[in-house]
C-alpha cells in the first residue's frame, strides 16, 4: 500500500526529475556549482534548515535560501580537526604545508567537511573563513575549503 504524505511524496521514489532532492536542494547545488554557499533558512522561525530541504525540521515551514551578503565572507569554527595523510602517507606536501580535514560550524548549526592547508595544525575552536565551495567532479558530494583566521581575529 502506498500512501501520499501532506507534501505530495508518495514513497514510491520517482519524487520528480531529480527524485533524491527537493527543490531546496536543488537549488542549494545548483548554487554550489557557482561556488556559493547559500543558507537554507526557515521562512516561519528563521532556523538555518540542515540538511537542505523544504520543510523546516523544527516548525515544518518553508525554506528558501539565504546567500551571503556581497562582500562578506563566511565564518565559521572549527569542532573537529584531523590531518589527511592522502595516499603517500604524509600530510605534508612539498610546499610544506600540511593538509587538514575539519568538521566546520557554520550560524551555530549547519556542519560541514572542510579542507584546510597550514603549516601547523589548527586548533578546536579556530575561527575560519570559507575560501571556495563546489560539487564533486562526480557530483557525488560537496567540497569545501577554509582558511584559519589571523590570530587577532581568532581571540573573539
Amino acid at each position: 500500500m502506498t500512501g501520499r504524505c501532506a507534501h505530495g511524496y508518495d514513497g514510491s521514489g520517482s519524487g520528480g526529475p531529480d527524485s533524491r532532492h527537493g527543490r531546496i536542494a536543488a537549488s542549494f547545488e545548483s548554487a554550489l556549482r557557482q561556488g556559493a554557499f547559500e543558507i537554507p533558512v526557515c521562512d516561519a522561525c528563521h532556523s538555518a534548515v540542515w540538511p537542505p530541504s523544504d520543510f523546516c525540521s523544527r516548525c515544518l515551514g518553508t525554506v528558501s535560501l539565504r546567500g551571503a551578503d556581497p562582500g562578506l565572507q563566511m565564518r565559521g569554527r572549527i569542532v573537529g580537526v584531523s590531518e589527511d595523510t592522502g595516499r603517500a602517507g604524509s600530510a605534508r606536501g612539498a610546499d610544506g604545508m600540511m593538509r587538514f580535514f575539519c568538521l566546520v560550524e557554520f550560524d551555530q548549526k549547519i556542519r560541514v567537511v572542510a579542507g584546510l592547508s597550514s603549516v601547523t595544525r589548527p586548533g578546536v575552536g579556530s575561527r575560519v573563513v570559507l575560501r571556495s565551495c563546489g560539487l564533486s567532479p562526480s557530483g557525488g558530494g560537496y567540497i569545501f575549503d577554509v582558511d584559519v583566521l589571523p590570530d587577532d581575529e581568532n581571540s573573539n
